[in-house]
């Protein structure tokens, strides 16, 4: 009973490890030849800057693999800084009138996340063709995003995932 309560929480934390690290969670998507409408199945991998491309066109057969390397746009650390003055008087039976004045500074940091991400990438096909894809991509949880390409036959693709 205890042997298979250790090995449980082992592979529980193997696999917990293993969901937040994200690294590997693939994005279904569509990649859409302009010129002649075809549909091929399209994944994305999830990174934090650098991931992994995959195509398939049902059509010709063709498997395609590939990189893309993004980068964040927006967000980031600002910072605010207030300065103020205060004056004031004050009496009292014990101590008679007096009066006090002083200066006042505070200052507050707060951080935006990045509002989205531009990436360029490159598909291979195993028959020869090569994909130039530029998408934009909006952070999240589940990454959305949407982008343009063109292939070294002159053919121009949109990619949606």
């Amino acid at each position: 009973m205890k042997k298979a309560y250790i090995i449980f929480n082992y592979t529980f934390l193997f696999v917990a490890v293993l969901i937040l690290s994200g690294c590997g969670i693939k994005l279904p998507g569509k990649l859409y030849l302009l010129q002649n409408g075809t549909v091929m199945d399209f994944q994305i991998e999830t990174s934090q800057g650098t991931g992994d491309m995959y195509a398939f066109n049902h059509i010709t057969g063709e498997n395609f693999t590939g990189q893309y390397t993004g980068t964040y746009k927006g967000g980031g650390v600002s910072r605010t800084t207030t300065d103020g003055n205060f004056n004031g008087s004050t009496s009292s039976i014990q101590n008679g009138f007096s009066n006090f004045s002083g200066n006042i500074s505070s200052t507050s940091s707060t951080f935006t996340p990045p509002s989205d991400a531009t990436a360029r990438g490159v598909l291979i096909g195993d028959k020869g063709t090569v994909i130039e894809l530029y998408m934009e991509i909006r952070p999240g949880i589940r990454p959305k995003g949407h982008g343009e390409g063109i292939d070294n036959k002159g053919n121009k693709y949109q990619v949606q995932f």
